[in-house]
């Protein structure tokens, strides 16, 4: 491993007649440069920073109820199908029921479905947990009981979106670029702790 350490380059100047009055040539490419990313009415990429590119979006539930929106990155002032190709869109899915990463505990409409970590245990008589009416919890940093209340800290990530971009190709058919997933989880303490996962899907 180098020990060398550099400033980066940014532009270059000439010195003339000892001084650095000349031009800037930079190196870099400033936005107002760049020309604007495909399917756009704008002329480069500062203006689309700003206004954002040409989309058009869909609004619609799947079959289990979850919102689903879907955008489209193309040209939207012609109606010709050959113009709604080689762009990018993203399908959406916001669900409505999370989806448990875990094996703590969840509720599924009026049922509590308990895992295998919580250490839950139903009384049994002649045993330890003689208290046939009772359910005892052996693992306090999941459940724990306070003398007056119930406490629980799920140890279970929940998936609360999908995100997954795709590559409308020539032919129409759709290639999988990448998917991101949002998860919610908790912390004892009450904090709520939002995580986003991307996946590669060319790799």
């Amino acid at each position: 491993m180098s020990n060398y350490k550099g400033e980066v380059i940014k532009y270059l100047r000439r010195k003339e007649d000892g001084s650095l009055n000349s031009p800037i040539s930079w190196l870099g490419a400033e936005q107002c440069f760049v020309g604007a990313l495909r399917g756009s009415n704008l002329n480069n990429l500062e203006e689309q920073s700003l206004l954002g590119p040409d989309t058009y979006t869909l609004f619609y539930k799947d079959a289990n109820d979850n919102e689903i929106i879907e955008k489209h990155y193309c040209a939207t002032n012609t109606s010709s199908v050959a113009d709604k190709k080689n762009y990018y869109k993203v399908i959406s899915t916001i669900y409505k029921i999370p989806i448990p990463q875990g094996d703590s505990f969840l509720f599924n409409n009026d049922k509590l479905i308990l895992g295998n970590s919580v250490g839950a245990q139903f009384g049994e008589s002649g045993t330890d947990y003689s208290d046939v009416n009772g359910i005892y919890f052996s693992n306090n940093s999941i459940v724990e009981f306070d003398g007056t209340k119930l406490k629980s800290y799920p140890n279970t990530r929940f998936i609360e979106r999908m995100d997954e971009l795709f590559f409308v190709r020539s032919d129409f058919s759709d290639l999988a670029v990448a998917t991101k997933y949002t998860s919610t989880e908790y912390t004892m303490d009450g904090k709520k702790i939002v995580l986003e996962h991307i996946i590669n899907m060319l790799r």
